[in-house]
């Protein structure tokens, strides 16, 4: 790799539309996310908590892996998203890591300041999100070789 970094840089939301999300309906934000994103994109969001915790949502599109962790909660004064729904989903499409490597998002991921600065969650969430799609977390490829 040509930087330290082990991401690239690649925005998810050149691949979004957002014209397409019916925001008085977009409860969530993988809701906002299945309709903004391609068809044929799949996406992992699992969350930790009830009202409130951590998220974490692993995006597989165009050979490349997009992660993104973060915080929820149930009103639009402790969760960003539902204060400013459109807002905040443009935010995170632009702030995911884009990965072409699981090697690559495996070393992030054991090195990320988000991570760590986390309540304890994040991590084993990005887990989970990765396993449902058949992405190892360690860079052993699942599924269908990825």
């Amino acid at each position: 790799m040509s930087n330290d970094a082990p991401y690239i840089q690649r925005d998810l939301i050149d691949h979004a539309d957002l014209d397409r999300v019916d925001w008085s309906h977009a409860w969530s934000r993988e809701d906002a996310l299945e309709e903004a994103l391609p068809e044929g994109t799949e996406q992992s969001f699992k969350r930790s908590g009830g009202y409130q915790g951590e998220y974490a949502l692993v995006v597989r599109f165009d050979d490349c892996l997009w992660v993104e962790t973060g915080y929820y909660g149930s009103c639009g004064g402790c969760d960003a998203f539902l204060a400013h729904k459109r807002q905040e989903m443009e935010r995170l499409l632009r702030d995911a890591y884009c990965f072409e490597d699981v090697q690559d998002l495996a070393q992030w991921a054991l090195e990320s300041e988000a991570l760590e600065m986390s309540y304890g969650s994040a991590r084993e969430q990005l887990h989970e999100a990765l396993d449902e799609l058949g992405v190892s977390f360690e860079g052993q490829s699942g599924g269908d070789g990825r």
